[in-house]
């Protein structure tokens, strides 16, 4: 499931090797979303770099942790939608990845704009 916060956007996915865990992998493309998660609200969190992977970054979380976090970072959430509160990144990398984000959520532009299906 991918998580968009004002911390960043995370995939969460469960491998087989969280099943013993009882954990779910958090997978990130910038670095610093996982380091902001980690800041915020998952002090042990270690983050483990996967280079030539789609995302790079990724780190095991134990469900009811990561669940905890998820809860607060809705919580903490300061204005509407996180509007001025994303991690700061260029805004050609910024627009490029949230363009291409409603296509594969099988929603247009027009209709995220008005929250019509």
């Amino acid at each position: 499931m991918w998580i968009t916060t004002r911390l960043g956007v995370f995939s969460i996915v469960f491998k087989p090797a969280d099943l013993a865990a009882d954990s779910l992998t958090v997978r990130a493309r910038a670095r610093n979303h996982l380091e902001a998660l980690r800041d915020r609200y998952i002090p042990d969190l270690r983050i483990v770099e996967s280079a030539g992977r789609d995302h790079g970054f990724r780190s095991r979380v134990h469900r009811q942790q990561l669940a905890t976090a998820i809860a607060d970072t809705m919580l903490d959430a300061a204005h509407p939608h996180g509007v001025g509160t994303a991690i700061a990144e260029p805004a050609p990398v910024r627009l490029h990845r949230r363009g291409k984000i409603w296509p594969l959520a099988g929603v247009s532009r027009r209709n995220a704009a008005t929250g019509t299906a």
